[in-house]
Formats: structure tokens, sequence, C-alpha cells
């Protein structure tokens, strides 16, 4: 159990941020138009061609809109880990990253 005031301070810390998190909007690209697409993107990345992956990958979705914060922040666990997500909107499934907070002390 956490002394009152410890617990305090790491509560405020997570809560900064949540906040600073959420200064962004993170929205869902949504689900590929083809199977082929998909495809086509993995190539890109297996040649090491990261920017043209993105850039094909915005083009070849169906754009959702689906604010994903709410998503993330729901999971809470602020420890530079990567998570798995699924879009509440279309169902997409992705990855994300929470940055790691160090335990105020």
């Amino acid at each position: 159990m956490l002394p009152n005031d410890q617990h305090k301070k790491e509560s405020t810390t997570i809560f900064q941020a949540a906040e600073e998190l959420c200064k962004e909007t993170r929205l869902c690209a949504g689900p590929l138009k083809s199977a082929a697409a998909g495809r086509h993107i993995e190539h890109l990345l297996e040649l090491g061609r990261d920017d043209e992956a993105a850039a094909f990958s915005k083009t070849a979705r169906v754009f959702c809109g689906q604010d994903l914060n709410p998503v993330f922040l729901k999971q809470g666990r602020f420890d530079g880990q990567f998570r798995e997500y699924e879009c509440p909107k279309c169902g997409v499934l992705g990855i994300f990253k929470l940055p790691k907070l160090e335990t105020v002390k």
C-alpha cells in the first residue's frame, strides 16, 4: 500500500500523461479495401520502404475516423509495452504503445 502522498503523486503523474496523450487525436484509419493491398503493404515493409508503405496504407483504406484515445487509455498501462486494440466502430485490429512512466518515489 502506498503512503497517501505518494499515491497522490503517482495519480497526478498518470493523469498528466493521459492529458498529454489526448492532446493529439488518434483516429482509426479503417479497414483495408482489399487483401491485395495488405500484401502490397507487407511487401513494402519487407523491403524497408516504411514511408512508402505508410503512404500507400492511407490510400488503401476505407476511412473509419473513430477516436482511439479512449480505447488506449482504457487499458491504462503506461509501461512502454506494445498492446493490441480493436476499433469499437469498424473492428480493425492494431497495436499501440503508451509511454513508460517512472514510479514517483
